[in-house]
């Protein structure tokens, strides 16, 4: 028996230890006379494909090919040889071993007319044109790279086959036939015959989503916003808002059933108007909205939480067959035109390049860089070469009139913000907690904190994490010359499912709002007194898990018991308290969506929390306009 030996291979074999085996030719130097090896014996090759990787000394780049015949070994002088291997003659392993004269090439077949090449150790399907892979049995496509000529899609873009041709999907930012070209977006433009889409980071909808956007159609169907809880055709909770031949469809599924309200009038297709779609729903109550015409869906009993996870999706979805079919009236296409501002729950997404999570060939609407919200405050857009310069009013400069004349020249100190005064042509200084005066050059401290209205406090609580949050205690005197305002908001403030603990003015009305993480409860008012103007009141409110008691001037005036089956009755309010409002951007209303209808105007005192003997020391928050009412 012969064996054929090509190139990479290897034979390993068990082997006697060999000893006192005296060399023929020449003499071993030194006065070791023992071979000793690892009971393995290797015939034409090695273990390993790379040969350096023999030991130190062997110099052997290649392994043998050719053919090897009858291998006869003994492990001692009085033995007899015989063939290696237990048993007699047979190997414990190879690679790439065949039969001495035979080609490996027909123990394969190629197909679709390609031909066998054998190339040392190895043997390929060498592909007539049209055809790949390792057998030949896979069509050439015009996306592949192994195309004469090759796709030259650019920018890493997907190349996507048609009929007769491909399509580049262009990454956001770029545009061309290849996607060879930068693009900068002012005003999305989507085709839903090019796989348009954008996405954005999802944050949480479970209790209530407000959706308002301006879109420009230029087809009566397609995807205007979609989000689910998967992306699949099973998706489970879902939420969608579309064009359905010309008109308007807003459908949500929370989980029982799917939701469907249309608009009474359809849009105009061809003619380059702007409509204004507002749209939403708060538990399964539906609401949608198209130029002011509004049509509603009444509450029912049924669930009442949409759990999504997706990203949100504009313009279409990255793989339309995932869509739910629920979600759409027929099969799901992407929306063809224009779309700009879109706000969600009152937080607007960048539709930009750089502010977009992902998205596809999304072009410009009027492929210039001026759009809709470009230039600030009223500024003019105008297009200069491929950028743009903007003819600002004149109480504003800068590149996109975002800066007050006013302001350009200001002396606020220590962290003042700049507040422009048209009226006065002038401005004022927003001071950093602990400093006052007109350009806030004086330090100040205090223990009364004075609220002018857009004002704030936020206090980080150091011992929170040491806190049982089951049991909540906190306590003020406070003053006000208003009957609306936020007092104080225990939480993170970030989004619907923070837990919280709210009090406030409601027309001159105590008002408490608790949210253990569930839902929030229904605001608990105390309607017996009003408590303006400028008069001194204390008030405690204490959380033992669900059970919630209000005291006004030391007298029990609410006890509430939120939930009587004890699902949730931790308030884990992240150590964060705010006091008086916000921020100077952030709306009382908007934050606490309506629970409050703006800042507070007055003066807090002798805040604790908890059971802690020591007072909160306001002037070691941060925030901006509070003022010392130590002397008021």
């Amino acid at each position: 028996m012969a064996v054929r030996v090509t190139g990479n291979f290897f034979v390993y074999l068990l082997a006697p230890k060999v000893d006192d085996h005296e060399n023929k030719t020449i003499r071993s130097p030194g006065k070791l006379v023992g071979l000793n090896v690892f009971s393995q014996f290797y015939v034409g090759g090695y273990i390993e494909y790379i040969p350096e990787l023999l030991p130190y000394g062997s110099h052997f780049k290649n392994g043998f090919q050719g053919c090897i015949f009858d291998i006869l070994v003994r492990a001692g002088r009085d033995q007899k040889l015989k063939a290696p291997g237990i048993p007699e003659g047979h190997p414990n392993a190879g690679r790439n071993i065949g039969q001495c004269e035979k080609s490996l090439c027909q123990l394969i077949k190629c197909r679709n007319g390609g031909t066998c090449v054998e190339s040392g150790s190895t043997l390929y399907c060498k592909c007539p044109t049209g055809w790949k892979g390792a057998f030949c049995t896979e069509t050439i496509s015009v996306c592949d790279p192994e195309h004469d000529p090759p796709p030259k899609c650019k920018q890493g873009s997907p190349c996507v086959p048609l009929p007769d041709g491909y399509t580049c999907l262009c990454p956001l930012g770029t545009t061309g036939i290849y996607c060879e070209q930068a693009l900068a977006i002012s005003d999305v433009s989507f085709i839903s015959n090019q796989s348009s889409w954008m996405s954005f980071h999802s944050f949480n909808i479970r209790h209530k989503f407000h959706i308002q956007m301006q879109f420009q159609a230029l087809s009566a169907n397609g995807i205007l916003f979609y989000t689910a809880q998967h992306l699949s055709q099973r998706s489970g909770d879902f939420l969608s808002l579309s064009l359905v031949n010309g008109y308007v469809q807003l459908r949500y599924n929370l989980g029982d059933r799917t939701l469907i309200l249309q608009t009474f009038q359809n849009v105009h297709i061809t003619n380059n108007s702007w409509y204004l779609i507002k749209a939403g729903r708060v538990g399964n109550e539906g609401y949608l909205d198209l130029d002011g015409i509004n049509i509603t869906q009444k509450a029912s009993s049924g669930m009442t939480a949409l759990d999504t996870r997706t990203d949100f999706y504009i313009g279409g979805v990255s793989s339309l067959h995932l869509v739910n079919p629920m979600a759409v009236n027929n099969e799901p296409i992407g929306f063809t035109g224009c779309i700009r501002e879109v706000l969600i729950n009152n937080k607007e997404l960048e539709l930009t390049e750089r502010g977009a999570k992902g998205g596809s060939n999304v072009g410009d609407c009027d492929g210039t860089s001026c759009g809709y919200k470009v230039c600030k405050n009223n500024g003019k857009c105008k297009v200069k070469n491929a950028h743009f310069s903007c003819l600002c009013p004149k109480q504003w400069m800068g590149e996109t009139c975002e800066q007050s004349t006013y302001c350009s020249h200001n002396k606020c100190l220590h962290g003042g913000i700049c507040i422009p005064n048209p009226v006065l042509l002038s401005y004022t200084c927003a001071c950093r907690l602990g400093w006052s005066g007109f350009w806030c050059e004086r330090q100040v401290s205090f223990f009364t904190a004075k609220f002018i209205g857009n004002s704030y406090i936020k206090y980080i609580d150091p011992n929170y994490k040491a806190r049982d949050l089951r049991f909540t205690k906190l306590s003020l005197n406070f003053t006000t010359t208003k009957t609306d305002g936020l007092l104080v908001w225990l939480g993170r403030a970030e989004d619907e499912d923070n837990d919280f603990l709210a009090v406030g003015l409601f027309d001159g009305m105590l008002k408490v709002v608790v949210n253990l993480g569930e839902r929030i409860a229904i605001p608990l008012i105390h309607r017996s007194n009003t408590l303006c103007c400028n008069k001194w009141h204390f008030v405690t409110i204490t959380q033992n898990k669900t059970v919630i008691r209000v005291y006004l001037d030391e007298e029990l005036v609410v006890c509430e018991d939120l939930d009587p089956q004890r699902k949730y009755t931790v308030l884990n309010y992240g150590g964060i308290c705010y006091f008086g409002g916000f921020g100077l951007d952030r709306k009382v209303n908007i934050v606490t969506t309506g629970l409050f209808s703006q800042e507070f105007f007055g003066k807090i005192k002798d805040v604790a929390l908890f059971q802690d003997s020591k007072k909160v020391a306001l002037i070691t928050g941060e925030g901006y306009n509070v003022y010392s009412g130590d002397k008021d």
